[in-house]
């Protein structure tokens, strides 16, 4: 930025903590990884009651008491536990305290306990509390008095374990029958100059596909368009360490042309399932080069359109020879702008990738898009949360007009990262204030995403089991209009289901 020359670039700033000393996301994980107690579940049994808690204090030199003891060396601590549900409200199910000995655990000393939450009696039928299929244990170790160093209240160490769950546990998932859909019908139309075909329903509900791209292009309802766009992806704006190195993973891409694939061959066909069914198949290239002179990928795309306000989105997407390792797969959608308010049901509340998400909570979190965003020094992909079960975004914070993503057909937790910037200005940008915000927002899916790396940023680093080779892939999304007539309930939606 100043002319001087040599200088090692941003690598000069990339300590845990950015300039202004505000936290790096990275900082979380590192606390987390080195926290002073070690947290672990152990079972007898299948019974919540059978469960044992194991607790090892590592420190060198501090004993940690539940009880206050005016002794040197000793740290005062309270040891909470809750089990939560996979619901977005109520979702607490029980909550307590585990107490520590009297004489306090000493330096290297390991305690194990029994948890009784009194559980049991919620996995019975008559008891049964709304779990759509998973429930977790959270551990949180934190400071009853200020100290030098930290307030009252601060987070010494914390970890969540998932509960194994007997069926009669679950409620059961209300199935949507297709004789109970509102209607559908099918027509072939124009669109600013580009030749569709359009599904319309109640409530003005209509979809469109492109005879060009094969690509989903609108879903609109009662006057809102909901979605300007529903596209396969496999490109990342590239990182500092996606660039290190001369044989880099970005030079990779680029060389691919995965920034800059176009669509050939495309078919579309559109079949009448039943009155509230719409099954529309397409199928096309994708390549960097009008002649397909380079590497591609066969895509196979299902769009199972319901008249109730459903698209399930089924991919096959077929890499050919020469297709590099990829830094994602799986779904670019553009959203209407208004949509901001976000809430999902995965890992968070923080910034997390495949390869550091140790520290996340899986939980249902809430944000805007634009505070999901993270500054990083030089623009790149970021503000990703894993293992996302859900997302939803909406025109207000609590059950607002929006639409619902989530993985379904057996296809895994997702990927998902949502802003207003697109990997195009991502990468022109080399300053956080130089990006531009678009008219939507890209909100990507990814059954596939590859981890960021980090033992150096000069070679190639992401560990093996981190990385996404090329391969054909299969994945499904299920995208839900939430609106008054639809109906705005994100837990309602999520325990429905079309199988």
């Amino acid at each position: 930025d100043f002319g001087d020359n040599p200088n090692d670039a941003q690598f000069c700033v990339n300590g845990l903590v950015w300039p202004d000393r505000t936290a790096h996301p990275a900082l979380t994980e590192a606390k987390f990884l080195q926290q002073p107690l070690e947290l672990s579940l152990h079972a007898a049994g299948n019974l919540p009651s059978q469960l044992q808690l194991e607790l090892k204090n590592r420190f060198s030199f501090l004993t940690l008491a539940s009880a206050a003891l005016e002794v040197d060396g000793v740290l005062n601590v309270s040891v909470g536990w809750e089990v939560i549900s996979d619901a977005k409200e109520d979702s607490q199910l029980a909550q307590g305290t585990v107490s520590l000995p009297e004489q306090g655990l000493a330096p290297g000393e390991t305690l194990r306990v029994k948890w009784d939450a009194g559980l049991p009696s919620m996995w019975e039928p008559e008891g049964r509390v709304p779990i759509a299929g998973e429930a977790w244990l959270n551990l949180t170790v934190s400071l009853n008095h200020d100290q030098s160093w930290a307030s009252k209240g601060h987070v010494l160490a914390w970890r969540q374990f998932q509960l194994e769950l007997p069926e009669s546990a679950r409620v059961p998932r209300p199935l949507i029958h297709p004789a109970s859909l509102p209607g559908l019908r099918v027509s072939e139309t124009r669109v600013e100059g580009e030749d569709v075909v359009v599904v319309h329903g109640e409530n003005n509900f209509s979809v469109a596909v492109s005879h060009s791209s094969g690509e989903i292009m609108n879903v609109a309802s009662d006057g809102i368009q909901f979605l300007h766009a529903v596209a396969p992806c496999l490109y990342r704006a590239p990182t500092d360490n996606d660039k290190g190195g001369y044989f880099s993973f970005a030079a990779a891409w680029k060389k691919a042309g995965l920034d800059r694939l176009l669509a050939t061959d495309v078919q579309v066909i559109a079949t009448q399932h039943s009155p509230g069914i719409v099954v529309v198949k397409s199928s096309w290239h994708l390549c960097a080069d009008v002649d397909c002179s380079s590497p591609g990928v066969a895509v196979d795309a299902t769009y199972t359109i319901y008249g109730g306000g459903d698209v399930v989105v089924k991919m096959k997407l077929t890499c050919q020879f020469g297709i590099p390792y990829l830094g994602r797969v799986g779904l670019h959608l553009k959203v209407n702008p208004k949509l901001e308010h976000c809430s999902w049901l995965g890992l968070g509340p923080g910034e997390c990738y495949p390869d550091r998400k140790a520290s996340g909570i899986v939980a249902c979190h809430k944000s805007t898009v634009e505070k999901l965003h993270t500054p990083y020094m030089v623009p790149s992909e970021s503000g990703g949360r894993a293992d996302t079960r859900w997302i939803a975004l909406q025109n207000k914070s609590e059950d607002g007009v929006g639409l619902q993503a989530m993985p379904c057909h057996g296809t895994k937790p997702m990927q998902m990262s949502a802003s207003r910037f697109s990997l195009e200005t991502f990468d022109k940008a080399t300053h956080d204030h130089e990006l531009v915000k678009d008219d939507v927002i890209h909100l990507h899916l990814d059954a596939h995403h590859m981890g960021l790396g980090g033992d150096d940023s000069w070679t190639p680093c992401v560990l093996k089991r981190y990385l996404v080779p090329p391969s054909t892939f299969e994945f499904s999304v299920r995208i839900s209009l939430l609106t008054a007539a639809f109906g705005a309930n994100v837990d309602e939606v999520y325990r429905t289901t079309f199988e």
